[in-house]
């Protein structure tokens, strides 16, 4: 949770915000598939999701990705998306990177920047190759830690 109070904070206003399990649930109750305003309750309320959250993941950010992609993206004039991660099970990188182009386009632009935090716990590098390729496509930066 320290990260994403680390991240909040080079944000400190934002018109609104959403937290995403890897699913791509709402972590927040009572905001599933709406925006959160920013407000300290809100910042205080991500932190809090996140400490308890359910342990189950299946390791992937896609579906994640893939949600906010198609709910958030057409909603918004500028988005950005932060995936924090350390896995990635599924299975071949170009049908994800396609989707996710797929999704992320409006004619030739790009609606979402797709920032990564890569955290060292993972199963080897497969997190950190796919994250780093989405960012490069999405206009985002890959951080690894």
């Amino acid at each position: 949770t320290s990260k994403v109070k680390q991240l909040l904070s080079i944000h400190p206003q934002v018109k609104a915000m959403q937290v995403l399990s890897d699913m791509g649930d709402s972590l927040i109750s009572g905001y599933d598939k709406k925006w959160i305003p920013d407000t300290p309750s809100a910042r205080k309320n991500f932190n809090q999701s996140l400490a308890n959250m359910s342990g189950f993941s299946n390791s992937s950010p896609v579906e994640g990705i893939e949600r906010a992609l198609r709910i958030y993206a057409p909603k918004a004039e500028k988005l950005a998306i932060y995936v924090l991660g350390d896995d990635f099970t599924g299975g071949d990188f170009e049908s994800v990177l396609a989707s996710i182009d797929r999704l992320n386009t409006k004619g030739t632009a790009r609606v979402a920047r797709i920032h990564a935090i890569g955290f060292p716990w993972g199963q080897g590098d497969r997190f950190a190759t796919l994250m780093r390729e989405v960012a490069y496509r999405n206009n985002g930066v890959y951080l690894g830690l």
